[in-house]
């Protein structure tokens, strides 16, 4: 769970410093949604995040719904990631699930929680992207999520627009398994990771 955090960070730190529409929470800041905090919460706790400004926004999502204290956030608990996506030209919250569609719920809950953080009102649109690519494994979740968070952020740099099925089906397991390795090896050293 720190390599997702980390394997972000690093992304966020390789975006050229004139960036400021692309955004990423961290997934111990993703861990407040199931919690008994409020769409109000997130607008004043997260304005520093600047979310109305963001025309990308990455969230990791994972399947705990376990509800933490403002002293257990450094805490990330769950057995299964996805990445969620607020792209706000089409005021669309998209899920990226490597499972299908097993984080539905969790990722319904948190465009609910935070639409409001956004700026997106009540006619936000939630999908499912059926093309996302499938893990073939129990455990390359985190890594799944780490590839397409740098691949859509790759194509929004490029193109000012999230990737079509073409370019999610050139996101093999082979790309993720070689991704693995780089996450490790980027995990061995930082010591948040040991």
């Amino acid at each position: 769970d720190s390599c997702v955090e980390i394997w972000l960070e690093n992304l966020m730190d390789t975006l050229p410093d004139d960036r400021r529409d692309i955004c990423f929470i961290s997934p111990s800041a993703m861990q407040m949604i199931p919690g008994r905090w409020t769409p109000d919460f997130f607008v004043q706790d997260w304005a520093e995040l600047r979310l109305p400004e963001m025309d990308l926004t990455l969230m990791p999502v994972n399947d705990c719904e376990t509800e933490f204290s403002e002293d257990d956030l450094d805490v990330v608990a769950g057995s299964h990631w996805g990445l969620l996506v607020y792209f706000r030209p089409l005021n669309t919250f998209r899920m990226y699930d490597s499972l299908g569609s097993s984080l539905r719920p969790q990722c319904l809950k948190a465009a609910s929680k935070l639409s409001a953080a956004f700026g997106a009102g009540d006619d936000f649109s939630f999908e499912v992207e059926g093309s996302a690519p499938r893990q073939e494994n129990s455990y390359d979740c985190g890594a799944y999520v780490c590839v397409l968070a740098e691949e859509l952020t790759r194509c929004f740099l490029a193109n000012k627009r999230l990737m079509g099925e073409g370019e999610l089906r050139g996101i093999t397991p082979e790309k993720v398994r070689l991704r693995r390795e780089e996450m490790r090896h980027l995990a061995g050293r930082d010591p948040q990771a040991r």
